[in-house]
């Protein structure tokens, strides 16, 4: 399966929906069942997740 994931609701402080992102990506980062997972921020694909303070 390949995936892409928005990343605009992990902001720092993460609050509900942020932590619920960082985490359910985090998971399927080291899932056997995706074969590709992409980041998607604003208006462009990135490498790794926001760093904190964004």
């Amino acid at each position: 399966m390949k995936i892409i994931f928005a990343t605009e609701p992990i902001k720092y402080p993460l609050t509900g929906i942020g932590r619920y992102s960082l985490e359910l990506v985090k998971r399927l980062a080291v899932a056997r069942e995706i074969e590709e997972l992409k980041l998607f921020h604003g208006a462009s694909f990135i490498d790794q997740i926001p760093p904190g303070g964004e």
